[in-house]
């Protein structure tokens, strides 16, 4: 019962509404552009975004998108897919690994917490690499310890060749990272233990043939089409962001760990739970293992010059089996003095929602910026605020009841239950959530009055879900300001400055823009803030036609006005 209720529970979200929500800017909109445009193109090597090269990142994601969308038709649906699946494998292999450590209930217990973790839940919605990078790390990772703990020499051999090939599918999905991270914690390991005697055992000739065939002919072919890209790659977007704060992605060192308890709610109190246990534990070898699988990658990140919350999106899966393990325990002991921990996921719940209450009912209680946001998106919830807290409620005051009788399955099933209903309420309002977040909108609106043979202009904004959604097939020309680090979102494109093929050139500057007229021949339609129309029409001398205001963003018709003779 059980595990259909956890099967039936990952089903549901997983794919349930996975294409009402837009694509979120700037991260979805532009890597969804990226993998339609490879069908616009059919260049399966160079990665493009507004048609010109964009080589920030491998190709290995932009596939598996393209490739859906040639299954199912271009959609958020489709364009999310792929990272359902990867969160979807995630689970499996946690569920897998906990199972045969540990035993069933560690494994239902750890992947229920790994599925319903925030941050883990929304990137397994999202249209980003990360949840595909984690996938093949993870497979690494279990490749490698269940080589270990096997005595049969075929079974052990298939295990590292496993772990060899998701190493390569870590380095394509997003370079060296996903090399280093797993190979840093596999040597922890073998140091702590003293098993140097495993790398013997390993195939490394095999392996490291196995990892470069998988790897190597799409860098060098990447290469070889883009002169220069593997040195742009390999120093640039990667050891520099390492080393330097040039992507302004610099933080505090303890920025990974507080990103970590955010986005591991509603599970987060439990890790006070997990280091109790530890502390006063034996620390056997799957601990030690799954302890340097959480610890390494937030060392590595706390000590990096570039920090973002998914960066140690690996560490989930680890923590979630030990984090499991606990709760498993603490079912398992049959006694009063730890059961009231089960009660901190529904503590947590309540406190969110909690806040939602006093947003919609008492709102100066809160922070100016927390009023605003529940305001905006009260219409959405507040029909269904009270009878949410009242089935968690409910559902909280049964899991408790279910403890205390020590009944597994009945306790199982409540928590099942009730993040089935959170998340439930989260999917409620995360497409009005997410209309406030990307370029939809604007670019229905703004279909209608465009014309197939007129030239689209951003001025001096960025839009990335606007191609995406305006399904352009051809280059929109980009206006920016010279010194800005990135452009499009991509240092390559700003270092670079690549045109678009035989389209021509795509990037200009401000001080270009009143040419841009002579060099379309035509009427121009620009999209921009409205406080920078008096700034375009200073530059262009020419006065922009307003067709449409969306918000804080207007687009625009330029057009030079024919002189006309007059006859004497």
């Amino acid at each position: 019962m059980s595990r259909i209720a956890f099967l039936l529970l990952c089903l549901f979200l997983a794919f349930h509404s996975l294409g009402k929500p837009a694509l979120f800017e700037p991260d979805e909109g532009r890597n969804a552009e990226i993998a339609r445009e490879i069908l616009l193109t059919n260049d399966w090597v160079t990665p493009h975004y507004n048609f010109v090269t964009r080589l920030d990142k491998p190709i290995f994601f932009y596939w598996w998108v393209a490739l859906s969308y040639k299954l199912f038709g271009v959609s958020e649906w489709s364009a999310r897919l792929p990272s359902a699946l990867f969160g979807l494998g995630c689970i499996l292999l946690t569920y897998g690994w906990a199972r045969t450590s540990l035993g069933v209930w560690e494994g239902l217990w750890g992947a229920l917490i790994l599925t319903t973790s925030v941050e883990f839940y929304g990137l397994s919605r999202t249209v980003i690499l990360d949840m595909m990078l984690t996938f093949f790390m993870t497979l690494s990772l279990c490749g490698f310890y269940w080589g270990t703990r096997t005595e049969s020499r075929g079974k052990r051999r298939a295990c590292y060749l496993l772990m060899y090939g998701a190493l390569a599918g870590a380095t394509l999905t997003k370079g060296p990272v996903g090399i280093i991270i797993p190979g840093i914690i596999i040597f922890f390991y073998l140091f702590s233990t003293r098993k140097w005697f495993l790398l013997r055992e390993m195939n490394f000739n095999l392996g490291i043939a196995l990892f470069f065939t998988i790897v190597i002919p799409w860098y060098v072919w990447a290469e070889l089409k883009n002169q220069g890209y593997l040195s742009y790659f390999l120093l640039e977007e990667n050891l520099l962001r390492f080393l330097t704060p040039s992507f302004n992605r610099d933080h505090s060192w303890y920025y990974p760990l507080s990103s970590l308890l955010i986005g591991f709610l509603p599970w987060s109190l439990f890790i006070a739970v997990l280091v109790e246990d530890i502390w006063n534990g034996v620390l056997d070898d799957t601990t030690l293992f799954l302890l340097l699988w959480i610890v390494v990658p937030l060392l590595f990140f706390s000590f990096s010059s570039s920090k973002l919350p998914h960066y140690i999106l690996l560490v989930y899966p680890p923590l979630s089996i030990l984090v499991g393990k606990s709760l498993a325990g603490i079912v398992k002991d049959r006694s009063a003095e730890r059961s009231w921990t089960l009660a901190l996921p529904w503590i947590t719940l309540a406190g969110a929602m909690l806040i939602v209450a006093i947003g919609l009912l008492v709102p100066d209680l809160l922070p100016d910026r927390v009023q605003g946001t529940i305001r905006r998106f009260s219409p959405q919830i507040s029909h269904s605020l009270v009878l949410t807290m009242l089935l968690l409620f409910l559902i909280f005051a049964t899991a408790k009841w279910r403890a205390m009788r020590h009944r597994s399955e009945g306790l199982y099933f409540s928590y099942c239950s009730g993040v089935l209903l959170f998340f439930l309420f989260v999917q409620q309002i995360l497409p009005t959530v997410s209309l406030s977040r990307s370029s939809k909108q604007l670019a229905e609106r703004a279909a209608a009055l465009i014309h197939s043979d007129e030239q689209m202009v951003i001025y001096d904004a960025y839009l990335p879900s606007l191609p995406f959604y305006l399904r352009i097939d051809r280059p929109m020309w980009v206006v920016r300001s010279r010194d800005k680090r990135t452009v499009m979102g991509s240092t390559y494109v700003a270092e670079k400055l690549p045109d678009a093929g035989a389209e021509g050139r795509v990037l200009f500057t401000l001080e270009e823009v009143g040419d841009l007229l002579d060099r379309a021949g035509r009427r121009i339609l620009v999209f921009t803030r409205e406080r920078r129309l008096d700034e375009l029409e200073r530059r262009t001398g020419v006065s922009p036609q307003i067709l449409l205001k969306f918000s804080d963003l207007t687009l625009v018709a330029l057009e030079r006005k024919k002189v006309t003779s007059i006859e004497p």
